[in-house]
């Protein structure tokens, strides 16, 4: 080989590793941007909730009441909804969900079918972390038998990374409850059943046609890696959390709770 074909080799094999690493760079900082914006979405919903205003009813604003002197004057307190503010930010947004001794404190978009914010986060910018989203089947605001909420395994920690905690019996033995807070409710849940299949292999059940709920809640209790002594009736509402994982071909972690509250 000629000394010149050799240095045009080395000289693409450098530009080659440049554009690499320009391009993870790029992404690195996309990354970093959108973890930023959701911390200060966190801290500002965290701001917000602390955040009581008082009114007199004696006073001459809209939360007034016709004064009567046979009535003694009261102080109505009462919080901020900040969903407002979410649904300025994307009309997507239907709730909050937080789960109990991890990091996944984040806001939950539906969209038009469930490709949509795999790349794409919550403020409707490219991420390939995405954004933490509900099947796009289900119809939000606990009206749902059963609601699937999804998110990717980030290595970085973000997104869904903590369900892989419940792969130790003693996390999970610890750490049961999520909560779920709607536009206008919050409903408590309880993790119940947690296991590991292919994607390739199992399907969610939204209808029961073909099993029963309670069958199907049966189902899935049986196949949990570790046993609960949670007494479900059938009368629950069902929330499941899954994420990627990469013990299979595949893979998905896979986490039920039942509605307790």
């Amino acid at each position: 080989m000629k000394p010149l074909n050799i240095r045009k080799i080395i000289n693409m094999i450098i530009f080659s590793c440049i554009i690499i690493l320009l391009s993870i760079a790029i992404l690195l900082f996309i990354r970093k941007i959108s973890a930023n914006k959701y911390e200060e979405l966190l801290a500002d919903r965290n701001e917000f909730q602390a955040d009581t205003i008082i009114v007199n009813d004696n006073s001459n604003d809209i939360f007034s009441v016709v004064p009567d002197s046979t009535i003694p004057s009261t102080t109505i307190q009462f919080k901020k909804n900040p969903n407002s503010k979410y649904l300025d930010i994307n009309t997507d947004y239907v709730a909050w969900l937080k789960v109990e001794g991890t990091s996944i404190d984040y806001p939950v978009v539906r969209g038009l079918d469930n490709s949509i914010y795999l790349k794409t986060n919550f403020y409707k910018d490219y991420s390939d972390s995405g954004a933490i989203f509900m099947d796009y089947r289900n119809l939000g605001q606990f009206q749902d038998v059963h609601t699937a909420i999804y998110g990717h395994y980030m290595k970085d920690g973000s997104m869904f990374h903590d369900l892989h905690l419940y792969k130790d019996q003693s996390f999970f033995e610890a750490h049961k409850k999520i909560n779920l807070s709607g536009l206008y409710e919050k409903k408590e849940y309880e993790i119940f059943s947690v296991y590991i299949e292919s994607a390739n292999n199992y399907e969610l059940d939204f209808d029961y046609e073909a099993m029963t709920y309670m069958q199907y809640l049966d189902f899935i209790k049986k196949r949990s890696l570790y046993q609960s002594d949670l007494v479900i009736t059938g009368n629950e509402k069902l929330l499941t959390l899954i994420t990627c994982s990469y013990e299979i071909d595949n893979g998905r972690i896979i986490v039920h709770a039942i509605e307790v509250n």
